[in-house]
């Protein structure tokens, strides 16, 4: 777990803590949501004013780099999502598309900007948000 502020428009790390659970808690698991709960609230996590943050194993998920021509900013959402779809024809419906664009390139004569892709399964991101449910976080 981490604790981060924003500063200065920058993020900042405050706090860091590493949870162990055994073999017999996890996800899933009888008594993990009340974990998840106790061990949020314990290191101030669990507030209405904080925002919990959370990841899905790259494992679950389509992580790649594409190249998309050099837009204005108010375009950029429509060309990687035209981008991907053309390029893994996927179900907007069954999963999820985030993106964060890396910087300005060069290639072949050509400004373009190079865009890291995630794909996610939408029921990867419904499991997530229930389990956080469940320990009563939202």
């Amino acid at each position: 777990m981490s604790k981060v502020t924003h500063s200065g428009g920058r993020l900042k790390l405050n706090d860091f803590k590493k949870v162990m659970y055994g073999p017999d808690m996890g996800p899933g698991s009888p008594g993990f949501s009340g974990f998840l709960r106790q061990t949020l609230r314990q290191f101030g996590g669990a507030s209405a004013s904080v925002e919990v943050w959370s990841h899905i194993s790259t494992a679950k998920t389509e992580l790649w780099h594409i190249r998309i021509p050099k837009v204005p900013r108010n375009q950029i959402v429509e060309a990687v999502f035209w981008s991907v779809k053309k390029e893994k024809q996927f179900d907007d419906k069954e999963f999820a598309l985030d993106f964060e664009v890396q910087g300005e390139i060069h290639d072949k004569g050509v400004n373009k900007l190079s865009v890291m892709v995630y794909l996610v399964p939408r029921k990867e991101l419904d499991e997530m948000q229930q389990l956080f449910s469940e320990a009563g976080i939202k």
